[in-house]
């Protein structure tokens, strides 16, 4: 029993830091961390073979869906296709599963020091670099773009939220908030803002919700206090950070750039070749398909590589998978877990890193909910500084 209390702690925890470690300079496109990913998933799943049969029910029509999409396809597609398959499985699988046995303390100590060794190597990547230059041009880190660096730090931030102590908390969400703004990523920023302002307010004892309720008026007043505040602390920090707002003033949350170069033109390719077969629509033109047929682009919109790779009613379903899955964790007074997913929703408007298998924002959902579900203390909402291990 304990030996499996280990292996799952270690294996939810992965969600996060071997995606972290494939999309950084460390791992990259040629390692193996992803595939190390997907079969301990698998594995993970064959020895905790239990699943929520609501949640399974719902999440085994886009796992036929994206079967269905792959077998339509198969002659026009490559070894990818079959990869990108399982990943997807797997991650909706994992989004199934009842709650599972899971040693809290470990799983509390892998997170800090994750979070800590992560922090290091940013300060280190920012000490060694060209200072003004990188943050000037959108910093990347360690990782291999500055958006997969946005996506991380993002990352960083919520699971500082939910597993580090008050006194510390905030010594680690600055750095990484600096980070989110050195990455000049308009969807972390936004994100990882929204996620700063309500995070307050969505990680409380369970008794707290009815007092939220009826002083929702005073806390609207705080959260404007607080957001005038903060919005003039990032107003001083405009010349640190030029990439950034310099996108953020020219061309605002618009999909285009500051060279006036819009992912919108993408999506518009993308819906032309759909348009040219309608059976696309239904079947997409196969998992993981759409980046090669746009010359090794990404789509930059999850919504729009669902329907492009796998079709429109896997999308449909995906979401409704998804929304009940909400309402589960609603149910739980887990609202930190709900906040969250709405928040990855928003920012899969501008990544193609979401309902396709187990990328970091979707192996974050996966994460979340796995966790949350397997507390034993669930009539906790996530208060770092009240939960104990």
């Amino acid at each position: 029993m304990k030996l499996l209390k280990w292996y799952n702690t270690i294996s939810v925890f992965s969600l996060i830091f071997l995606n972290a470690i494939y999309y950084s300079e460390i791992g990259g496109t040629e390692s193996y961390y992803r595939k190390i990913l997907l079969i301990n998933g698998f594995l993970f799943l064959i020895i905790n073979l239990k699943f929520l049969r609501k949640l399974f029910f719902i999440f085994a029509i886009p796992v036929f869906l994206v079967i269905l999409s792959l077998l339509f396809n198969f002659r026009t597609l490559g070894g990818a296709a079959i990869n990108s398959t399982f990943y997807t499985i797997l991650g909706f699988l994992m989004l199934a599963m009842k709650p599972i046995i899971i040693n809290e303390m470990l799983m509390r100590k892998l997170i800090i020091w994750g979070l800590v060794v992560s922090l290091g190597f940013s300060i280190f990547a920012v000490s060694n670099a060209g200072y003004i230059i990188e943050f000037f041009v959108g910093f990347s880190n360690f990782n291999i773009n500055p958006n997969q660096a946005g996506i991380f730090f993002y990352t960083c931030i919520t699971v500082t939220i939910l597993f580090v102590h008050t006194k510390w908390r905030m010594s680690l969400i600055i750095p990484f908030y600096l980070m989110v703004l050195a990455s000049g990523s308009r969807a972390a920023f936004i994100c990882s803002t929204l996620l700063l302002l309500f995070s307050e307010l969505l990680v409380e004892k369970k008794e707290n919700i009815e007092i939220f309720r009826k002083n929702i008026f005073v806390i609207f007043k705080n959260l404007l206090s607080l957001g005038t505040v903060f919005l003039g602390f990032i107003y001083y920090l405009l010349d640190y950070f030029g990439y950034l707002f310099e996108r953020l003033m020219k061309v605002g949350i618009s999909t285009q750039s500051v060279k006036n170069e819009g992912r919108d033109i993408i999506w518009k390719s993308v819906f032309v070749m759909i348009n040219d077969s309608p059976a696309v629509w239904i079947f997409g033109f196969g998992p993981a398909s759409i980046d090669s047929m746009l010359g090794e682009r990404s789509t930059h919109n999850s919504y729009v590589d669902a329907i492009a790779t796998k079709g429109l009613p896997f999308l449909v379903f995906a979401l409704i998978g998804t929304i009940i899955l909400m309402f589960y964790h609603y149910r739980k007074r887990h609202l930190i877990v709900v906040f969250s997913i709405v928040n990855i929703l928003i920012y899969g408007y501008t990544t193609s890193d979401l309902f396709g298998g187990i990328g970091t924002l979707w192996g974050l959902i996966i994460f979340l909910s796995l966790w949350t579900r397997s507390l034993t203390k669930n009539e906790l909402t996530l208060s770092p500084g009240n939960h104990k291990s």
